[in-house]
């Protein structure tokens, strides 16, 4: 029964989404959207590790897990062979979990009144350190509830600042361009190609 199942897809060598939550006993289906066999290797800490091949284009029988405890952090997942194809899963005992927006927002629906303790984490640093642990308490009201707009310094997620981070631009010799942006000869002596995807 898919009816209420999540998705990962490989499609173009790649797993998206790169974020998934889902629900102990809800059902995970790991579709093969490419037409070449695809490796799922699973690091999980409270269930069974999984690592499997998926035949090429098995969108009609794509690998179907459970799973039958939570996870206390999301777990990490990979291609063996494709090294840049990663993602992460967080098994939640309740559904009462977000996933930001690449501006950062998020909504939690449904979540019922009362005092809350959340926790932020971030793939790069673990617990969002801005609290101690990632832990924050917040009351719900009845109705629509806004926690307004968080600032994090960049250093919360392992990054300078943009002061830090750029030498003066007459100084720096462009090498090249990713997703539109320019890169320097200086980006990749001082952290490598793989930093600026």
């Amino acid at each position: 029964d898919g009816r209420n199942a999540a998705a990962v897809r490989v499609k173009d060598g790649n797993y998206s989404p790169r974020f998934t939550a889902v629900t102990v006993g809800q059902p995970l289906l790991i579709e093969n959207h490419d037409p070449v066999p695809f490796n799922f290797h699973l690091s999980a800490i409270s269930n069974d590790a999984i690592n499997a091949l998926m035949p090429p284009t098995s969108i009609k029988d794509p690998l179907r897990l459970t799973f039958r405890k939570s996870e206390k952090l999301p777990v990490s997942f990979r291609s063996d062979q494709a090294i840049w194809a990663t993602g992460f899963l967080l098994v939640r005992d309740n559904p009462f979990v977000a996933i930001s927006q690449p501006d950062g927002s998020f909504s939690m629906p449904n979540l019922p009144p009362g005092e809350w303790e959340f926790r932020a984490w971030h793939e790069r640093k673990g617990y969002v350190q801005h609290w101690p642990k990632g832990l924050f308490k917040h009351t719900i009201q009845p109705g629509e509830n806004n926690l307004g707009t968080i600032k994090l310094k960049p250093e919360v997620f392992g990054q300078k600042s943009v002061a830090e981070n750029v030498p003066p631009p007459q100084n720096r010799e462009q090498i090249g361009e990713v997703l539109g942006k320019p890169v320097y000869r200086d980006q990749v002596k001082a952290g490598g190609l793989q930093t600026l995807f």
